[in-house]
């Protein structure tokens, strides 16, 4: 990977800089450390699969309501 680090150099020296300055500079290379590090890389997206679709989706089914229409079947055949 080319990195510029022309970029990364201040205007003036360090220890003629303002505090404003000084962070406007860090803030400005935190800016080119995420260009140039954290860059997402394009065209390799992955598919997901099927099934890990389906699990994202899927409901969780309620037992407690299910056993509570057997309790009451039970009690409407009595």
């Amino acid at each position: 990977m080319f990195i510029k680090l022309e970029r990364y150099n201040p205007q003036k020296p360090y220890y003629k800089m303002s505090i404003e300055e000084l962070v406007k500079h860090s803030k400005k290379c935190v800016r080119l450390d995420n260009f140039y590090f954290n860059k997402r890389r394009v065209g390799c997206k992955r598919r997901r699969t099927k099934n890990k679709r389906n699990r994202e989706t899927r409901k969780r089914r309620k037992r407690t309501r299910r056993i509570s229409l057997q309790i009451k079947k039970m009690e409407v055949e009595k």
